[in-house]
């Protein structure tokens, strides 16, 4: 068993935030020590639920130091990948069941800057 510690990062869902009061909003988040802002990205086909998109996310630089933790519910994982490299150093996670080659998909979202994670249903 290896004695490697493991740090535990939070990351609250936008998708409970009060869009009214967006940068109050994240403020909160901020202050209480979460490590990333969760984007749930939905394209109403992988899930029915249609989402926000990378403008959403572009609007939060401005706001916010946080990286990103994306969450890409979509039918066509690699399609999105380009959208969200402007996010280098934010995470994006993926259903690999909606992608050709997971491995392929992995590789391109660690040359976007991003780090790679993979969903679990």
């Amino acid at each position: 068993m290896s004695n490697t510690k493991r740090t535990i990062k939070i990351s609250p869902s936008m998708m409970c935030a009060d869009f009214l009061n967006l940068a109050e909003d994240i403020k909160i988040i901020e202050e209480s020590g979460f490590d990333y802002l969760h984007i749930d990205i939905m394209d109403g086909h992988y899930v029915p639920n249609l989402t926000l998109g990378p403008g959403y996310c572009e609007k939060l630089k401005p706001v916010t130091n946080l990286p990103l933790d994306i969450h890409l519910m979509v039918e066509d994982v690699d399609q999105f990948i380009p959208m969200f490299s402007p996010f280098s150093g934010s995470n994006i996670t993926f259903h690999p069941e909606c992608c050709r080659h997971p491995l392929r998909t992995i590789e391109a979202i660690r040359s976007a800057g991003c780090r790679p994670g993979i969903a679990v249903d």
